[in-house]
């Protein structure tokens, strides 16, 4: 709506200029005009068409970047889990689990973990160009999971019992003790959006 308005104004400064030239010779500013009328409605039915191609392009991009946080919502909803805080920070996301926020093939990343130590609680989703290259990038996490971050033999058995799949263009690794039943609600939820 806002190109509209703009290409809207622009055409008629542009008018207003031509118009505005060519007023001492009246004939000179009919022919103008006209043709001035003739230029903007065919610029008019470009520029819907255009808007039109613009607007299908938008909702193609938005309708391919899928809601990560809803996905999660939806597993912490339909399943217990301890209370998750988004991981936002790049250092902690490369160091602690090892992945690289600015990779290119990511279009979209979301890191999710439980703030308490005591507590192996994670969720993390990628949007990816290449899903076999992301779930690579998963499979590190895991194993750092399983051989460094994990103390208590029960940790460790969440650990090794995590979860690393993939769905479409989404790979996701979920740990947690109900991994199982949280891959289910999500694949029904990514099945629902279909």
């Amino acid at each position: 709506m806002m190109k509209r308005l703009t290409l809207w104004l622009l055409i008629s400064c542009i008018a207003t200029s031509f118009i505005a030239c060519e007023q001492n010779d009246a004939t000179d500013t009919q022919d103008t005009t006209t043709q001035l009328e003739e230029t903007t409605i065919l610029e008019s039915e470009t520029t819907e068409e255009d808007v039109e191609s613009f607007e299908s392009e938008s909702s193609n991009e938005e309708n391919q970047n899928l809601d990560l946080m809803a996905i999660v919502d939806e597993i912490t909803s339909k399943e217990e889990w301890a209370s998750l805080a988004q991981i936002e920070d790049d250092d902690l996301i490369n160091e602690y689990f090892t992945l690289e926020p600015s990779n290119s093939n990511y279009k979209q990343l979301l890191v999710m973990q439980c703030p308490m130590s005591a507590v192996i609680a994670e969720i993390i989703l990628i949007q990816a160009e290449d899903t076999d290259s992301a779930m690579q990038d998963l499979q590190a996490r895991k194993d750092k999971l399983i051989n460094t971050d994990t103390y208590y033999p029960e940790h460790k058995e969440i650990a090794e019992s995590s979860i690393i799949g993939s769905y479409d263009d989404l790979v996701y690794f979920i740990a947690g003790e109900n991994a199982e039943n949280s891959e289910k609600i999500l694949t029904d939820y990514l099945d629902s959006l279909s």
